[in-house]
């Protein structure tokens, strides 16, 4: 199976800035929406406690002992599911397929 020409160019390049995006998001994402030092006097802080890094960390911590106790050793990958001359037949009969005979990179002459 060839590999997509823009994977070849910027492959390395945008698999660590979606890792970084997805850390920064994430962080992000679990920000207070409001600031818990202006809650008025008497209100409990746990009425206002923000448990989404508390929740994140618990099942980063699950899944991670789950891994290393169990999965790794039984974890193979995904399995091909028929040859490459028959899953190449399949995506021509539903039209996943494109032949496009350009010159140069844009197409032009």
């Amino acid at each position: 199976m060839e590999q997509a020409d823009w994977l070849d160019r910027c492959d390395m390049g945008c698999l660590h800035f979606g890792a970084v995006y997805v850390a920064f998001i994430s962080v992000l994402f679990m920000l207070p929406t409001f600031n818990p030092a202006s809650l008025a006097a008497g209100v409990s802080p746990f009425a206002t406690f923000n448990y989404t890094p508390v929740v994140v960390l618990g099942v980063i911590v699950l899944v991670t002992v789950w891994w290393l106790v169990s999965a790794r050793h039984w974890f193979k990958g995904p399995v091909v599911q028929g040859t490459e001359a028959e899953l190449k037949a399949i995506e021509e009969s539903v039209g996943e397929t494109v032949h496009a005979e350009v010159e140069g990179a844009a197409g032009g002459q």
